[in-house]
């Protein structure tokens, strides 16, 4: 092989393994219809200890997977959610519940509770959303069940996620996805009321938006998707000089 292929071989190989290590571990596999475990064990913001299945009993549950040591995007996710249901026209508690559950067993009740506090400051919210967390791997199996694929990367101390929620039906099963950080009034709506007759949605359009890499030096992440626009354009450049590269030994006699 021309050496100057194989070396641009080489730099495309090391751009493109921690995009697909990154990208490819993390995201969210779409169950709708399954059955939550309801049998997991938890505690609440109030360091009590419950059972997933006290809340799914009257009415359809927002569900948000997050962490409460996440600097940036997670809250983004939390607010955004907030918003949505804010401008739905429904009424918590009587026509749906907002649940957040911590993927990281480090936190604890406490830390629940003041981002809970955070979240519901100016919102009428309180009595129908729960915060909750476990030390062992409560979380994980919900997140399983749930199809959210996530990473701990240890030398950050960080997790590795994807944006999004669900929405949940009063008998635990899994209605329908939203994805990204802002959600459609109009579209929370729908799918709170759809859950709350027994409609499970179809596949909705997954947007990759990682929470990956938070810098706290520049106060931002470095999202994976943004590698990816990275290593496209690398990857045009390379290819547009080897071929400029190669119709000019092509002129030569």
């Amino acid at each position: 092989m021309n050496p100057r292929i194989a070396g641009l071989a080489a730099i495309l190989l090391c751009l493109a393994t921690p995009l697909q290590a990154a990208v490819t571990n993390v995201g969210w596999d779409q169950h709708t219809g399954t059955l939550l475990p309801l049998q997991l064990h938890f505690r609440d913001e109030s360091n009590h200890a419950v059972v997933l299945g006290k809340y799914f009993n009257r009415t359809p549950v927002v569900l948000v997977l997050t962490y409460f040591s996440c600097p940036e995007l997670c809250p983004m996710v939390l607010q955004g959610v907030q918003e949505s249901l804010r401008s739905t026209g429904l009424e918590p508690g009587r026509d749906y519940q907002l649940l957040a559950v911590s993927i990281d067993p480090r936190d604890t009740p406490a830390e629940a509770r003041q981002k809970m506090a955070e979240l519901l400051k100016f919102a009428p919210l309180r009595l129908a959303t729960h915060f909750l967390t476990a030390p062992d791997n409560s979380a994980a199996v919900l997140a399983h069940v749930l199809g959210l694929r996530y990473a701990f990367d240890s030398e950050h101390g960080q997790f590795a996620h994807a944006a999004g929620f669900t929405v949940v039906n009063s008998h635990g099963r899994i209605s329908q996805y939203l994805f990204g950080v802002r959600y459609p009034a109009g579209t929370v709506r729908t799918a709170l009321i759809d859950a709350g007759r027994g409609r499970i949605d179809a596949y909705a359009d997954q947007l990759l938006l990682l929470c990956y890499h938070f810098d706290p030096l520049l106060g931002r992440y470095s999202l994976a998707i943004l590698t990816g626009f990275r290593v496209a354009g690398v990857l045009a450049l390379l290819l547009g000089a080897l071929g400029w590269w190669r119709l000019s030994h092509a002129r030569r006699p």
